[in-house]
Formats: structure tokens, sequence, C-alpha cells
């Protein structure tokens, strides 16, 4: 338990030591947390056979670990099934589980007083301590935050203005939207820089599409007074060290684009977009952001109606493929492909550089994929296996959220 208490923290947790993404964390906590859910199964077992279960439920601090591992079995077990909401509100069981056994170890340690016992309960105590001074800290750091501008589109998108006084964040960076009114639990959004329009600091751009979006939706088209609050800024964006970054967005998949493209065209990058969306509005919001920092031969934006705010496109491979033949003739040695969307997108890349018709050069290229995957992959392919092409081209493991409005964990 110990293990997996040390990947559970938000901020100045393990993972900030290992240098390794919020998200990858999570990933880590909810595996190990199965496997102490194994064992500590494997122990109660072997308790109640050397032991009984009467000599078990004679004592009531003995029964507390038993309630500890139920209580983490039903905060646990049933992620994959529940929408966010559901799950982060179930998966608090697993704390109060904690409690329970930190208690049961506590009481062991103290009738025992082996070694073994005592460091097992002082350690844990200790973890489990870190934890809620760290938790503390997210809720007296949290910023308040005042709706500066809003708006519903027809498309289904909420563009969101907020003034967060002393609110910094990096690039990339995401952050849990709490609105009490509207949800118990706070929720993930890429963070975007407002760069005081509508004489805000902060944007955050969603789809609607699950049960919070669609209910802050509906309170903002109602004009409700909202009591919002963002959460200090999380995520290790995948470092772009390369000479340029082409980026390949689907709809709000835009968002870690809006922060990202500018800041490495600010280094001197090269920098490039592919962008397939179906709403004109995101269109409209989104291109302040980094149009001007393109030119046409950059620029390309897929769209079902026609309009004059984009070209009409090409199809991904023959879009990467000339940008990776102007790349060889510019005689840049190394770019990142950033894609940012639909699965059916990221895998059309990967086939892309995989593929024979890809351009041969010089050129070493980087794959990042930004996903919102909290929990480890089951049945999936492998997202960082490295590409085939002549041993040019490795996939950046690193995972992190998007606003797309994905409210399934």
């Amino acid at each position: 338990m110990f293990f997996t208490m040390l990947f559970a923290s938000y901020k100045f947790g393990f993972h900030d030591i290992v240098r390794i993404s919020r998200e990858a964390a999570w990933r880590i906590h909810y595996t190990l947390g199965l496997m102490t859910l194994v064992i500590g199964f494997a122990h109660l077992v072997l308790v109640f056979d050397e032991l009984g279960a009467r000599v078990v439920f004679g004592r009531l601090k003995a029964v507390f670990g038993l309630v500890g591992l139920v209580l983490m079995f039903m905060g646990t077990v049933p992620a994959k099934f529940l929408i966010y909401d559901q799950f982060k509100v179930l998966h608090f069981l697993s704390f109060i589980g904690l409690l329970f056994t930190v208690y049961h170890m506590v009481d062991a340690a103290l009738l025992h007083r082996s070694l073994v016992s005592i460091v097992t309960a002082v350690v844990n105590c200790v973890v489990l301590l870190g934890y809620l001074a760290q938790r503390i800290y997210i809720w007296v750091s949290s910023g308040k935050a005042v709706v500066k501008k809003s708006e519903v589109s027809r498309t289904g998108h909420i563009f969101l203005y907020l003034s967060v006084p002393g609110f910094k964040f990096q690039p990339g960076q995401w952050s849990r939207l709490y609105i009490p009114s509207i949800s118990a639990v706070a929720h993930p959004f890429t963070l975007i820089p407002a760069n005081g329009r509508h004489d805000a600091n902060v944007a955050i751009f969603m789809k609607v599409s699950g049960e919070f979006t669609t209910k802050l939706a509906s309170a903002l088209e109602g004009k409700e007074k909202l009591e919002i609050s963002l959460q200090p800024p999380y995520g290790r964006p995948c470092p772009m060290t390369t000479d340029a970054v082409i980026f390949v967005l689907g709809g709000v998949g835009v968002t870690p684009a809006l922060s990202l493209l500018p800041a490495e065209a600010a280094k001197g990058k090269k920098v490039s977009i592919y962008w397939s969306l179906r709403s004109q509005a995101l269109c409209q919001e989104s291109l302040p952001f980094f149009q001007h920092l393109l030119d046409d031969e950059n620029l390309s934006c897929v769209k079902v109606k026609d309009s004059n705010l984009v070209q009409q496109p090409e199809s991904i491979p023959t879009w990467l493929e000339k940008m990776a033949a102007s790349y060889d003739s510019k005689g840049l040695s190394s770019a990142t492909i950033f894609v940012c969307g639909p699965a059916s997108m990221a895998e059309e890349v990967r086939r892309t550089l995989d593929s024979d018709k890809w351009p041969k050069s010089s050129i070493k290229w980087q794959l990042h994929v930004e996903e919102f995957q909290f929990l480890p992959k089951v049945l999936q392919p492998d997202a960082t296996r490295v590409s085939k092409t002549g041993g040019n081209s490795k996939e950046c493991a690193t995972q992190a959220a998007h606003s797309g409005g994905h409210e399934q964990v």
C-alpha cells in the first residue's frame, strides 16, 4: 500500500521526483492499487485460515482491516464502467478504506510490537500524512475564478474566459475546474493563456459531450451565477527538443496547441498545423491564438461547411509528406509530430510514418500522441512502440489530458 500511495498525490508527489507526468502516475497508482487489493485479499485468507473467523471477529480493531479492504475494492474495481463523476465519488470509498487499513496497521504494531509491523505502520502513516498535506495545499491554493466571457455555440462548444488572480501555468498544462453547484468533483481541462482577451488570463474551451459539460452549458445559457475555482496547474508536457513541430489536431483537440504552438514558435522553431474540425465557431474562436504565426503553406483546416477562414484540406498522409519534403529542403535535422484528436487520427499518422511512401531523409522524427488517459490501457495497442521508419522515428510515451469534453474515466 505504501507504493500505491506514493503515486496518488496531485502535487509534490513521488512522480515529481522521478519526473513523470501526473497522468502516468495515476495509471501506475491504479495498477499498484489492484496489486495491493490482491495482496490484501491473500492476507485476509491466510489470517482466517490460521486464526479462524471467531478470533478475527472477536476484536473490533481487527475487523477494521476487513472493512478497509472491502471499501477499497468498492472504490477501485468498477472504474472502467463508470463516468468520471461517479467514479471520483465512489473512489472516495478507497480513501475511507485506507484510513481503516492504516488504523488496523497501527493496532497490529501496538499489539505485536515486531519490527516489521512497526515499520509498516510508520511508513504508511507518513505517506498518508503527506497525501493529506498536499490535499490541503491544493484546497488552500485553488484560485477563485470570475467569468469574464462565456459562450455556448450551436455546434456544442463552450468558450470560457476566466480571471483568476495570480494563477500561472506552463504551456500544455491542465487544471481541475471545480463548480460545486454543478458537480461534487473537479474536472480536468486544458489551460489556454487568454493573454488579456476579454480581460481574462485563463481560457478553457470544451465540447459538450457529458453530464458535467451539459449542465455547465445549460447554466451558462441561463445566465446563472456560478462559483468557480481552478486547482493548481498539473501536467508535465512532452519535451519537444526538435528543430520543428508539426501539430496534427482534431476538433477541440486544438486546445493544447493554443498554448504550445506560440511557445514553440517563440523559440524560433518551424511550426506547422493540420487541423480537422466541423465547428466554425471553434475555428473562429481558436484561430486568433496562432494564425499570425503561420503562412498559407503550413495552415490546413478541414470543415464541413465552406468558410473563408480555412483552406480546402489535403489528406493527412499527403500533407505530412509535403511537410517532410519541405523540412528536408530547409535542412532541418529533427521534428516532432504532435497529435491530439481521435484515435483514428493518431493511427493514421502512425501508418503514414510507417509507410514505404514516407520520404527518406536525415530528419529524425518524434511522435507524441496527446491522450486523456488516467487509467491503464487494457487490451489496446501499445502506444509507445517505435515507428519503423529506418530508425529515424520514435514515439514519446508522455500522455496528458485535454479539454475534449471526455467524461469517461
